[in-house]
């Protein structure tokens, strides 16, 4: 995870098919700015995931739109969101 105040930090995983009955896997995902949550995430995707690759993948597809969707309304608030070095 990163400690700088102006970066948002996102974590994913998925559990692969997770429910017994319907065979879907799930999505968690949590997101940071300056070392606080701001979203928090878990559902159950949508296609039945073939295999545990497919599976993460999807949930990286999720973990890219919540980014963008939170980082839009960091720009619209004005807060930078270039890395410093």
């Amino acid at each position: 995870t990163t400690t700088e105040s102006n970066v948002i930090d996102i974590q994913v995983d998925a559990s692969y098919a997770s429910d017994s009955t319907h065979r879907r896997s799930v999505t968690g995902i949590i997101a940071r700015l300056a070392g606080v949550t701001i979203l928090y995430k878990t559902k159950f995707q949508d296609v039945i995931a073939l295999n545990s690759t497919e599976a993460e993948f999807i949930a990286a597809c999720e973990a890219g739109k919540n980014y963008l969707y939170l980082r839009s309304i960091l720009h619209e608030l004005m807060i930078d969101q270039t890395k410093k070095r």
